[in-house]
């Protein structure tokens, strides 16, 4: 029942290419296939003041390279580590495995 949210499907960035005038209040990003930084720079500048865009990595070689294009702008962010284990059954007892760790990255204009 929401009239003000919109889902973009496709590959970023050419599926942002047609939406230039638009301004966004909140943005999440769950990949970047390699346009990293791309991506990052049409967010920002697309991003509402005030606004917040929220990223997932799950490479530390990613989540680095957002981190240093949000300092290379001087923008406030948080990063948070959320790991995740799994139990499993092992003969009669539950053994908990590892999933590999989510970066979260959470930024404020």
């Amino acid at each position: 029942g929401l009239d003000n949210v919109a889902v973009l499907r496709g590959k970023a960035p050419q599926v942002l290419e047609n939406i230039d005038t638009l301004r966004f209040d909140r943005i999440f990003i769950g990949g970047s296939s390699g346009e990293l930084e791309a991506i990052l720079s049409f967010c920002m500048s697309h991003l509402k003041r005030g606004g917040r865009l929220c990223l997932n990595f799950i490479t530390p070689e990613n989540l680095v390279r957002g981190i240093n294009y949000f300092r290379s702008l001087d923008v406030s962010f948080d990063v948070t580590q959320l790991q995740v284990s799994k139990g499993r059954e092992v003969g009669s007892v539950t053994l908990m495995k590892a999933e590999n760790p989510v970066y979260i990255v959470l930024v404020k204009k």
